[in-house]
């Protein structure tokens, strides 16, 4: 450790040797070993994708330490929101020996949790650093990383942490440990502070993977391939995958280029060095080669156009590569070339368009056209390079206008004219836009029609419309809310330019832009249009409606129309049955706009209606076929409870017991956060202070930008609580040690079926599934859908909510899901038990009972079971 950077930590005091005995999951790039050094380079430890939370780390120190504080410092985007801290005693029989018994026979001690931000204000190009105090004897420090923050760079919903260390003083040492699986010592090789490990800059050519020192012959090359790569993680983020695999392809030809042109600028500085100049000047010529002609080669094998007419007229215009590979271009031998300029090709493919507007590639209209040969014109509505000109009538508005329209697109050519009887239905979009907007408003190619909504919706273009016309706000929120168009068009860039022009206009983003009380026809009109969208397929325009619906509801437009819009069941919209994702948007945007306006029409006019909302939106959702859709509805019937349980409470006794049991947990957990929030004495609920840096690189662009401040925190309130932690300078509180009926309560209720009673102190989170789907003999699976169902409710799951339901009809005598084609047959029968509210009749074996979940428990759970259960009833697994 050099003497800076144990000057930097002496203010912390003593550090302490941490290694890793325990670590729920690990990615397989980045695992618990990247911890052992802390450098410039260091990315850390990561969770496995779409692993299960939380995620436990636990660390042993070298003996029974007094332990001061830690330092956490997080992943720059797989960031844990919440990170609890535990620590572990020593127990009577470690105080009396010198060995430290197992981790898993410890027992921690909660202290407190720490939260993290999300990261957003720095666009991700910081690292936040927690600086955490204990002030606590003990030999075994716990984290528990609870879910990630959601952001478009977290793809697979992972957690990181890139360094930790703890300062504090060592009491007794022991000689060894029990039971240790993982040894991971922590910092082994420490070349900076955890203040310095700032991420890669990725704005940066050089961070660019593998680049090493090269000339400036490889700063186009280089340019070019850092340019991809960021080109290749947007098309990720946005789920394109079709551009990001081409990307790849077009990265790894140039990766190829990269490394060959290395290795030549190697052999020239040899052959320089020894004097060989013909030899360095015919190494020159192949880089040349490779450096011009190696990227166009494999442009050309995946169908890039010819080489120009005046290279073919041209001898002295260098010929391209023969090969076509990379690596024959390097092999072949070089003929005298002269740098002459060269003609540029025609693009044709994504790989080769400009960028413009959006800032990626856009393949629809490649797509669209794909199958249509080579060489042939334009059909009458598609723009070519003899479109409209940008020009339109000539008036200064309309120029203005379409330039900014030119600037957004990424077309060559403008829009192809409208044939008469488009004109003459859209006059108004001619009257107020112009003939160059109006037809790419109405045009067949998205690229158009987005680059138009975004110049209309802009600064510049808005405030030239608005010197030629009063009514261009009106038009244009006529034409969003248009069949076809706008909010409805079938190309995602353009429904997200809409969804950003309404956000303009109801953030008064546009100063020209007409009060929101004048255009509150518009905009009712786009609301049913915005609600349909809910259910697509594209995350990033599900999201984009979503956020436009909320930042309506919130201005002076109101909220009342939305709800009213919200509470028609998806279902009966349209012709056909909406995605599960119609109700998961519908069900996060009451549960947002509860939160917002609250349910007390007493203390606030536009407070929503409860009874509304269960009825019509919870719980028909909790009779979804789609367990999120459930899961989503359970938790905002729990929010709803706990606001109004005057009004929700009746509606407990319309849902399954089970679904009642799920709602009453939720409940408890709504009241807990609450109950913790409270208790908290700082705006961002953490129950242990903390000193929180960002960490990030010190660029020259960003010296002129104020740093980052951490939120500030209320002064801390006074309490009669004894304080366990503190951090340098204050001392903080820690939360109570549970008292140990409490915790074995609790421990056996977590690892007890709540459907069948049986406890095992087996139960974890994954065991317990893994019961419910093999063994418990309460729940079977669907015979049509196979999903698993409580056996009490399979009748009623049958007729309503499995997939299959279509295949069955309700015998109106017994209630019990009979075939449509045998439905006839069985009333005509009336041999089935008519049923009653008294008892229950069994699905598997018909047996009757009282109808209670004691009663249903004796005939499944307990001996001799229900005969025609494939499940054993004592749990053991499924009837050999």
């Amino acid at each position: 450790m050099s003497s800076s950077l144990i000057q930097q930590e002496e203010k912390y005091g003593r550090r302490l040797t941490m290694t890793l005995c325990y670590v729920s999951s690990q990615d397989e790039t980045h695992t618990v070993d990247a911890l052992r050094k802390q450098t410039h380079s260091s990315c850390g430890w990561q969770s496995e994708k779409h692993c299960a939370y939380p995620q436990e780390l636990i660390f042993h120190f070298d003996g029974l330490v007094s332990l001061d504080l830690i330092r956490i410092l997080s992943h720059e985007s797989k960031i844990s929101s919440c990170i609890d801290v535990h620590i572990a005693e020593p127990s009577e029989k470690e105080d009396q020996s010198d060995i430290c018994e197992s981790y898993t026979t410890a027992q921690f001690v909660r202290l407190g949790h720490v939260r993290f931000d999300l990261n957003t204000r720095t666009n991700f190009m910081a690292r936040e650093l927690k600086t955490v105090g204990i002030k606590r004897m003990c030999s075994y420090l716990k984290l528990v990383l609870r879910k990630p923050h959601h952001n478009t760079y977290n793809l697979f919903q992972q957690v990181g942490i890139v360094g930790i260390t703890a300062y504090g003083k060592v009491s007794r040492n022991y000689s060894s440990w029990l039971d240790v699986p993982l040894s991971v010592p922590l910092g082994e090789e420490v070349q900076v502070s955890l203040d310095e490990m700032s991420p890669l800059n990725l704005d940066q050519p050089n961070n660019v993977p593998n680049a090493g020192p090269m000339d400036r012959g490889m700063a186009e090359l280089i340019e070019k391939l850092r340019h991809l790569h960021a080109l290749k993680a947007k098309a990720v983020r946005e789920e394109d995958y079709d551009v990001a695999a081409a990307l790849k392809g077009d990265i790894d030809t140039l990766g190829r280029a990269k490394e060959a042109i290395a290795a030549l600028e190697h052999e020239k500085k040899a052959a320089v060095q020894c004097e060989n100049y013909a030899r360095a000047k015919q190494i020159k010529q192949q880089i040349y080669t490779l450096l011009n002609s190696g990227y166009e080669t494999e442009m050309r094998k995946k169908g890039a156009p010819p080489v120009s007419t005046k290279r073919a007229a041209d001898p002295t215009v260098p010929a391209p590569v023969a090969a076509n590979t990379i690596d024959n271009a390097v092999k072949m031998p070089v003929q005298p070339q002269y740098n002459v300029g060269r003609t540029p090709s025609v693009p044709s493919k994504h790989d080769e368009t400009k960028i413009g507007g959006r800032g990626y590639y856009d393949v629809d209209d490649a797509l669209k056209n794909k199958d249509e040969p080579e060489g042939n014109p334009p059909s009458a509505n598609q723009a070519g390079p003899m479109g409209l000109s940008e020009d339109g009538k000539g008036a200064p508005w309309e120029r203005k206008l379409n330039q900014l329209i030119k600037k957004n697109s990424s077309e060559e050519g403008g829009p192809a004219p409208l044939d008469r009887d488009a004109v003459s239905l859209d006059t108004t979009y001619e009257k107020d836009f112009g003939i160059y907007c109006a037809a790419c408003l109405l045009g067949r190619k998205g690229t158009f029609r987005e680059a138009a909504i975004k110049a209309i919706a802009c600064s510049e273009g808005f405030k030239a419309l608005t010197s030629h016309t009063t009514t261009a706000a009106d038009t244009l929120l006529i034409y969003l809310s248009s069949n076809g168009h706008g909010v409805s068009d079938p190309v995602a860039g353009v429904v997200l330019a809409s969804c950003d022009a309404v956000t303009a206009l109801v953030s008064s983003r546009l100063s020209d832009a007409p009060s929101l009380s004048h255009m509150s026809t518009g905009m009712s009109m786009l609301v049913p249009q915005l609600v349909s969208r809910l259910g697509d397929a594209n995350n990033r325009v599900r999201e984009s409606v979503e956020a436009v619906l909320v930042r309506m509801a919130r201005s002076s437009f109101g909220s009342e129309k939305i709800v009213t819009a919200l509470l028609v069941d998806p279902d009966k919209q349209g012709k056909k049955p909406a995605g599960f994702r119609a109700h998961l948007s519908r069900i996060k945007l009451f549960s947002t706009f509860v939160d917002a306006f609250g349910v007390d029409r007493k203390a606030r006019d536009n407070a929503l209606d409860v009874n509304a909302i269960l009825s019509k939106v919870v719980i028909p959702s909790l009779q979804h076929s789609n367990g999120e859709v459930r899961e989503a509805a359970i938790k905002l019937f729990a929010k709803l409870v706990v606001l109004q349980p005057k009004v929700a409470k009746p509606y407990m006794d319309s849902i399954k017991p089970a679904q009642q049991s799920l709602v009453e947990a939720q409940i408890k957990g709504v009241k807990n956060e609450s109950d913790d929030s409270t208790d908290d004495d700082d705006d961002d609920s953490a129950d242990m202070e903390t000193d929180t840096v960002s960490v990030q690189s010190r660029r020259p662009s960003l010296a002129a930008k104020k740093p980052t401040a951490p939120i500030p925190k209320k002064p801390a309130a006074q309490t009669p609580k004894k304080p366990a932690a503190q951090t340098p300078k204050k001392q903080v509180k820690s939360a109570p040690p549970s008292r140990p009926s409490e915790s074995a309560s609790a421990t056996r209720e977590l690892r007890t079926c709540q459907f069948c009673g049986e406890y095992n102190a087996s139960f974890t989170e994954a065991n317990l599934d893994m019961h419910y789907v093999r063994s418990c003999p309460m729940l079977c699976p669907c015979p049509l859908c196979d999903q698993v169902t409580e056996i009490c409710t399979l009748q009623k799951h049958l007729v309503s909510e499995c997939e299959g339901r279509d295949l069955v009809k309700e015998c109106p005598r017994c209630h019990e899901a009979v075939r449509a084609e045998e439905l006839r047959t069985h009333l005509a029968a009336k041999a089935c038990i008519e049923a009653v509210a008294s008892h229950s009749i069994c699905p598997l074996c018909h047996a009757r009972f009282k109808n209670s979940t004691a009663g249903w428990r004796t005939h499944l759970a307990k001996a001799p079971g229900c005969a025609n259960n494939p499940r054993k009833y004592d749990g053991s697994g499924p009837v050999q």
